[in-house]
């Protein structure tokens, strides 16, 4: 291949990349006008899309595409956009977020109690009628589940925590939720950085990209594996006792529910 030869090869496939990068960009301004659309419609707000990413399913599944997405009135509220490539139909989580986030603001001053290192996140469904503005939420109609980290120093006494939980759940009891569950993994105190990013990550709406990034899934590995003891209550599966000593046979594996 002569010189003048290679150099109209090159430049007709720079020429090709850079149409389709344009066509590309093109497709995802497309797509973002038409999730602003679905969403302000939807909920009567201004919304704010991020980046436009498709992925690559497989032959029978198609594409998957979806977005990151945040109300104009709060930049927090990140929540996902997404819909299959050959359907025309979205779908997003934005009122779980709304839940989530309202029901993690009530429970943060009882979770410090606990203790003041601990974190956690929320992941609920609800059972009532939002209005379009997501501003009539009844506490009541969430069925949350709660998971909080504790770093802890060890040799370590489940005792110290007894009464702490007990007061725990007298407060979810309190607020009558349909149904609820919560996991209190106690960590190794040595761990906290890895408690933290797991924590924190959790608490967010990520994209797959964002997932890869970030490396959730190795994230949880080590934050699973520094977990030294756990404590567990699900009110579908146990009726609640206000006693120490239920929240002690919890703990230790010998509670029988008559």
């Amino acid at each position: 291949m002569d010189k003048r030869t290679l150099l109209y090869f090159t430049g007709s496939l720079l020429c090709i990349v850079i149409v389709l990068i344009l066509l590309r960009g093109q497709d995802d301004s497309d797509e973002k006008a038409k999730m602003l659309a679905y969403l302000e419609k939807k909920y009567d707000q201004e919304f704010v899309i991020g980046e436009v990413e498709t992925y690559d399913l497989g032959f029978a599944a198609g594409e998957w595409i979806e977005a990151q997405a945040t109300p104009v009135f709060d930049d927090k509220l990140l929540f996902i956009v997404t819909r299959k490539g050959n359907h025309s139909t979205y779908k997003d989580t934005y009122e779980k977020k709304v839940v989530d986030t309202t029901l993690a603001e009530e429970l943060s001053p009882r979770i410090k109690e606990l203790s003041e290192d601990a974190q956690f996140y929320v992941q609920s469904s609800y059972d009532g009628e939002l209005n379009k503005r997501l501003t009539k939420l009844s506490l009541n109609k969430i069925q949350p589940s709660v998971v909080v980290g504790i770093p802890v120093k060890t040799p370590f006494d489940k005792e110290n925590y007894t009464e702490r939980i007990l007061t725990f759940l007298n407060e979810m009891e309190r607020q009558e939720f349909e149904h609820y569950t919560v996991r209190i993994d106690f960590t190794e105190g040595n761990k906290a950085n890895v408690m933290d990013k797991y924590m924190k990550l959790s608490q967010k709406d990520l994209t797959q990209t964002e997932k890869e990034k970030q490396d959730f899934s190795e994230v949880k590995r080590q934050y699973e594996e520094a977990i030294i003891e756990k404590f567990t209550f699900n009110s579908n599966e146990v009726d609640f006792k206000n006693d120490p000593y239920f929240i002690q046979s919890l703990f230790n594996g010998t509670f029988v529910n008559k």
